[in-house]
């Protein structure tokens, strides 16, 4: 099977999700801002597989991605495109005249993500 572009960026994210996605989350830059930095990260065991959206000519943005989902020391990503430090902080490296979605994968460390993350899970399902 051969993928190629964006729309199979999409499609390996489904069937990786689907498999093996114990928890789930997307942060965005700003939520009420049109063309914003998105982060989507999936979490089975301590390896996490994600997508970073960066929209077109933005240099800017930042998104946090919440404990539980942070990669570990060794697995920092420091790319051409974005970073992705252990504090969770993804920023932006360059800026393009396209949106780029682009792929990532690191392990994270023993704390559990907050039930909250659960895949399947309802808001009026948590109990504290």
């Amino acid at each position: 099977m051969a993928f190629m572009g964006s729309a199979a960026l999409g499609a390996l994210w489904e069937l990786f999700k689907e498999r093996i996605s114990g928890y789930e989350i997307t942060v965005t830059a700003d939520a009420q801002a049109e063309n914003t930095l998105t982060v989507t990260v999936a979490r089975a065991a301590q390896a996490c597989f994600g997508i970073v959206t960066i929209p077109p000519d933005n240099t800017t943005d930042t998104a946090t991605i919440p404990s539980g989902f942070r990669p570990t020391a060794e697995y920092a990503i420091t790319g051409e495109d974005f970073s992705i430090d252990t504090g969770g902080i993804v920023s932006i490296n360059s800026a393009d005249s396209e949106e780029r979605r682009l792929a990532f994968f690191y392990f994270t460390d023993n704390d559990v993500p907050d039930a909250a993350y659960a895949k399947g899970v309802k808001d009026n399902e948590l109990t504290d």
